[in-house]
């Protein structure tokens, strides 16, 4: 049951919120520190993303459910909504995001920092 609400999160069109953050975080059998790790921000962002009770940034967001779907998703999950990209929910981001295939997965790369 957990799985399929997993799922429907993150294909869902509109922003997670922290509740929702925790959950899939729980999923995946993350502390906030891994979590905060995978994602390349500090705990402390990860507390204040799941205690208030707003949606999270975009960046996080999108990096959230990515991460879920190349962690937890099988060969039978054939389907993940990349409409996540485009969501008019979100400001643009002035930040672009890059992901590069490291260790056997996709992973967020820091882009070098510009002059």
């Amino acid at each position: 049951m957990h799985r399929l609400i997993a799922l429907e999160l993150i294909n869902r069109r509109g922003p997670l919120v922290s509740s929702e953050m925790r959950f899939l975080r729980h999923e995946m059998n993350l502390s906030r520190q891994s979590l905060g790790h995978e994602l390349g921000v500090e705990i402390a962002f990860i507390t204040q993303w799941e205690r208030n009770d707003r949606r999270l940034p975009r960046d996080a967001d999108v990096n959230l459910r990515i991460l879920y779907a190349t962690n937890r998703l099988t060969d039978r999950d054939t389907t993940l909504s990349v409409h996540l990209l485009a969501d008019d929910d979100y400001p643009p981001s002035p930040v672009p995001m890059v992901f590069t295939w490291a260790d056997s997965g996709w992973r967020l790369s820091h882009p070098a920092a510009r002059p």
